[in-house]
């Protein structure tokens, strides 16, 4: 259920963009979005990497440093290219990004 409210959720956002900022805001909103998706791909590949491990306290911490490092450095440098490289709007962007990662919260608010 909430895969359905988050596309929702999503479509509204890049509707509203096209309608009230243009293509060339849409497409920061869009790879906004995509970093956030990215980045919600990395967590889920080193959740599932960790998963069936057996380690001391010491490794799965190592682990779980290393991890947030891959992510903060994919989503500095796509930001790089997003707005440095591409000369995506800034405002635009972050709001895709913030939307894409309001996403991981989604099934935490319909557990209930």
């Amino acid at each position: 259920m909430w895969i359905k409210i988050s596309g929702v959720l999503a479509a509204a956002i890049v509707v509203l963009s096209l309608l009230f900022s243009g293509v060339n805001t849409l497409s920061a909103v869009v790879f906004g979005g995509g970093v956030a998706g990215l980045n919600v791909l990395l967590l889920r590949r080193c959740q599932q990497r960790e998963k069936h491990k057996v380690r001391s306290a010491e490794k799965t911490l190592m682990a779980l440093y290393l991890c947030v490092i891959q992510r903060f450095i994919a989503v500095t440098l796509l930001f790089y290219l997003g707005m440095g490289i591409l000369n995506l709007a800034p405002l635009a962007l972050l709001v895709g990004f913030i939307a894409g990662q309001l996403m991981l919260f989604m099934p935490e608010l319909f557990k209930h």
